[in-house]
């Protein structure tokens, strides 16, 4: 998992990778999983 931050004015912008290395076929339900928590953890941070 990678975050960057950059800077845009009175904002910050955050770009987040992650990456799933597993023999498993759980690639895109962790992706999904990850996706939807995060977008979830980014409003309720710019919500406070």
């Amino acid at each position: 998992m990678e975050f960057t931050l950059k800077t845009d004015n009175d904002y910050t912008i955050i770009d987040e990778e992650i990456d799933f290395k597993s023999v498993l076929p759980i690639k895109f339900m962790m992706q999904s999983i990850f996706r939807k928590q995060h977008n979830q953890l980014f409003k309720n941070i710019e919500m406070s």
